[in-house]
């Protein structure tokens, strides 16, 4: 990695072990980030949430259709 982990940049010690097992990206560890595990989790989540707002109407069924289709 040619730059310090932003951890160290403001800080003085390092952090846990344990911190950086579930915090730190493929520039750290060579694994997938916890992101990269729980993206498929987050669509969903934010697909229901569209759906919630299509329903009561806060967003308009057309537009909801087409953030769908970003998702």
């Amino acid at each position: 990695m040619s730059q310090r982990p932003i951890w160290q940049v403001h800080g003085k010690r390092e952090p846990s072990e344990l911190f950086v097992g579930y915090a730190a990206g493929y520039d750290v560890i060579p694994r997938p980030a916890a992101d990269s595990l729980l993206l498929p989790h987050d669509l969903a989540t934010n697909q229901a949430h569209l759906v919630m707002l299509a329903r009561t109407g806060i967003v308009a069924v057309e537009p909801a259709r087409a953030l769908a289709g970003a998702l």
